[in-house]
């Protein structure tokens, strides 16, 4: 079983609209992924992978669980991270 240990929010998060930070940043919106993992209205988590999103919760003890969205189809998600993170330890 894991417990939640630590709820805490975190700093600013963003998703970059192009190949550097100078072209902008999108806080909250439609983004369209070349495969957006889950069910349409399933959340997704950010993942224990950099750069990459989940459609199922980190569950390892030290793992963050932030939903950063929600997905809308195949291709498209509705960027809008929660300020809530977690961090999970062993119960």
């Amino acid at each position: 079983n894991r417990m939640l240990v630590d709820s805490y929010t975190e700093s600013l998060f963003a998703l970059g609209t192009g190949a550097a930070n100078s072209v902008g940043m999108l806080l909250r919106g439609m983004v369209y992924l070349g495969n957006a993992n889950g069910n349409s209205g399933s959340p997704l988590y950010l993942s224990t992978s950099a750069g990459l999103l989940s459609s199922s919760a980190p569950t390892a003890v030290g793992d963050v669980v932030r939903i950063v969205g929600y997905n809308i189809a195949s291709t498209k998600i509705w960027f809008n991270p929660d300020n809530t993170s977690i961090i999970l330890a062993d119960a």
